[in-house]
């Protein structure tokens, strides 16, 4: 980068990046690259603080910035390596991208290794590394499949691969196979060098499908951040034999992590699931709405029995309480009417409360169906939900939320 695109960055770097483009280009600025940096400082304020911070830092295209991991949820999976490794642990990171995942899981680590097909993400890395007080780094680029190849002989305690999610096309891809690389075909070469892999699915694949395509699964961990879910993480051990430990967690938006909810597919099973009946759903009452993460891992009956709440249908997954939880992992609030769903009920309600944020769970409608037969407006301060209640009737739940 020459001086005048480096000076141009530094003048510019709050401006909005669509008024700089429409703008004129100084001489000797390579207007191209300012904007990649000052969009890229940007988005990192957000996702990347503590890099955001340091000065120098370069950024990738828009794609690889979008797809990296953000601060918390990578601070959360090197804390789980932290309790699996001892310190001075060897990694290697297949897939490095930007470097957030390979940087954060290797705090411990004595030595790693950032591996990454494209050379341009490799150059960044090379330089954004040693700035951020990572030393002990090498940088390879290859493909996933020549780095197992080349180091055949090699040993880590870790390796990590995040499979990038779309195909030659650019269309995203789900399926664990459909990803570049195809880590169902790499596993067994990965742990024949590796004690332990750890790779990022996608948040949208089935779990049951991501335990039958990879062996010897030991945890599934589902994270979502702020509500929303990011990111499954498979623990892969050599040799595990057992029944795969699922768990869920949200990390809030200040980065604190709420406990996570664990346990076994077969353990969950065995659980009765506690159902509310219709006149216990009253005025006073609290609802809960699980965090995406908690909806994904699907343990609704170990949710019930470890923050001793009940269910309202087997398929609403929304959750009561006669006494506040605080802990309960999802949005809270409090019930002050339920309403009969008939149209002359629905209808009398709506009419003294034009605005809400309606919620459907397991119920025939959509939430814009309902806003639009009963003229609704979304927003304000009520949320209603509109579900099944144990018995098959069908209610709006007028709540606040808490």
């Amino acid at each position: 980068m020459n001086s005048e695109t480096a000076l141009f960055i530094s003048r510019h770097a709050d401006e909005d990046v669509r008024s700089l483009a429409l703008g004129r280009c100084p001489e000797g600025v390579d207007m191209r690259e300012a904007l990649v940096q000052i969009s890229g400082h940007q988005s990192a304020m957000d996702k990347l603080p503590s890099w955001a911070a340091v000065d120098g830092i370069l950024w990738p295209e828009h794609l690889s910035l979008e797809q990296c991991t953000s601060q918390y949820v990578a601070l959360y999976k090197a804390g789980l390596v932290d309790t699996i490794l001892p310190k001075g642990f060897t990694m290697c990171d297949l897939t490095g991208g930007m470097g957030v995942d390979c940087f954060y899981l290797s705090r411990s680590a004595a030595a790693v290794c950032y591996n990454d097909v494209n050379p341009q993400l490799c150059d960044l890395a090379s330089h954004n590394f040693p700035l951020l007080g990572r030393c002990n780094v090498t940088i390879s680029n290859m493909t996933a499949e020549e780095f197992l190849r080349t180091h055949s002989r090699d040993h880590f305690d870790l390796i990590y691969v995040d499979p990038a999610r779309r195909s030659n096309s650019g269309d995203k891809v789900v399926s664990v196979s459909g990803c570049q690389p195809d880590v169902t075909m790499l596993e067994a070469q990965m742990l024949r060098i590796a004690g332990l892999v750890m790779v990022k699915l996608s948040p949208m694949l089935d779990i049951s499908r991501a335990l039958s395509d990879l062996r010897y699964v030991s945890q599934l961990w589902i994270i979502s951040f702020d509500g929303e879910c990011k990111e499954m993480l498979a623990v892969i051990k050599d040799g595990f034999v057992g029944n795969t430990e699922i768990c869920s967690v949200n990390i809030a938006a200040d980065g604190i992590a709420g406990e996570p909810l664990c346990s076994t597919l077969a353990e969950e099973s065995q659980l009765s699931l506690p159902l509310v009946s219709d006149a216990s759903v009253t005025a006073g009452c609290f609802l809960y709405e699980p965090y995406a993460a908690q909806m994904k891992c699907a343990l609704y009956r170990t949710l019930c029995l470890r923050y001793r709440v009940s269910q309202l249908h087997p398929a609403s997954h929304l959750y009561l309480s006669k006494e506040r939880v605080l802990a309960f992992p999802g949005r809270q609030f409090v019930i002050d009417e339920v309403i009969p769903f008939d149209n002359r009920s629905a209808k009398t309600f709506f009419t003294r409360t034009d605005r809400a944020n309606i919620t459907v769970r397991n119920f025939p409608l959509s939430s814009s169906q309902l806003r639009q037969r009963f003229r609704v407006r979304d927003g304000g301060d009520r949320y209603v939900f509109a579900t099944t209640l144990s018995s098959g009737k069908k209610v709006l739940i007028s709540t606040v939320k808490i």
